[in-house]
């Protein structure tokens, strides 16, 4: 196991993928993947394993696949914390969006920015996703020409293909610190 924390969320990364059966899309067939596992846990009693799964299609997708305890704010993972990760020359791109409160009574994905990262993570957010292995960070429009106008101006990143652990940080950052911190209900930033 591979240990390191994200703020105040420890990852425990399996040393190798294994073999992952499901459905790369809601509609699609049952099949086979590769899955680079960890657990994720936090000082208030939550662990899950989330998996960074490379499907026979291309696609890589981050899920967690195990909720083992914790209260239920971090059940919203079940159903709001997936990414998505396109490969592009050889390397992952994904979008970093947190779950927040917006107009809904529930917590959903929203853009974000540096400063609101940086609170969550109590730290430069920039800097530790950089040393986990990041190799381009910025808006989606600069790093991928063709990004639709909806996520053009979302924070983005580009890592190595295969990059596991940085993915891993970025889902740990994005969606289990903003449950850690109640979703910065209490603040008046909106996560933290």
């Amino acid at each position: 196991m591979t240990t390191f924390a994200v703020g105040m969320v420890e990852v425990d990364r399996a040393p190798v993928p294994l073999p992952f059966h499901g459905r790369a899309t809601r509609d699609g067939v049952d099949e086979i993947g590769q899955a680079c596992t960890a657990v994720l846990s936090t000082p208030d009693g939550f662990e899950g394993t989330v998996a960074v799964i490379s499907w026979p299609s291309g696609t890589v997708d981050v899920r967690l696949v195990d909720f083992a305890k914790g209260g239920d704010a971090y059940r919203r993972l079940e159903r709001a914390g997936g990414m998505n990760i396109e490969t592009v020359d050889g390397s992952w791109l994904g979008l970093i969006r947190a779950l927040k409160f917006g107009d809904k009574d529930y917590p959903t994905l929203h853009q974000v920015d540096w400063v609101e990262l940086d609170e969550l993570l109590g730290s430069a957010s920039e800097a530790m996703l950089l040393g986990h292995g990041a190799t381009a960070l910025g808006r989606f429009a600069d790093l991928k020409a063709e990004a639709s106008a909806r996520h053009a101006n979302t924070l983005a990143f580009r890592t190595a293909e295969g990059n596991a652990e940085m993915v891993l940080a970025v889902y740990a950052l994005t969606r289990v610190l903003p449950i850690l911190h109640d979703f910065g209900l209490a603040a008046p930033k909106g996560i933290i």
